[in-house]
């Protein structure tokens, strides 16, 4: 494992005070105590395709239940699935340009740099969550 994954970006967070294990830890949690579904956030970016995606998946699940086949909406869905693994890729090279900027921010001794790196990775980190669980609940769907 190099440097930059998500892994080694969340110790850093980490150890600048940020939770975000613990954060998704207490959300789960309280979900839980109150018997509702969690709430993630959306990125910006995502809105449209994770609305599309989620009314694909109720299809999906309404056609299982009923029993019926649907060949276009799984494959819909599969299409769906490999643009979000691409995306997943694509945040391992903005994670790699972030890490530029905390090194750069921190050889500089420019805090403010620093800060910006580590806002932007804690969106970042979020945003591969929430696409690592969009993966996650196609796999569900098409019973991969």
């Amino acid at each position: 494992m190099g440097r930059t994954d998500a892994a080694a970006a969340s110790l850093l967070l980490t150890l600048e005070g940020v939770e975000l294990e613990e954060q998704s830890k207490a959300a789960t949690e309280a979900a839980r105590a109150t018997n509702t579904q969690k709430k993630q956030i959306v990125p910006p970016d995502l809105l449209e395709e994770a609305f599309e995606l989620n009314m694909q998946l109720q299809e999906m699940r309404a056609a299982k239940a009923m029993g019926e086949e649907e060949p276009e909406l799984r494959r819909d869905l599969m299409t769906a699935k490999d643009a979000f693994d691409a995306k997943m890729v694509e945040t391992q090279a903005e994670l790699e340009g972030l890490w530029s900027a905390w090194d750069a921010g921190a050889d500089a001794g420019n805090e403010a740099a620093k800060a910006r790196a580590k806002e932007a990775m804690v969106e970042l980190l979020n945003k591969r969550s929430y696409l690592r669980n969009l993966v996650r609940d196609v796999n569900e769907a098409l019973g991969l």
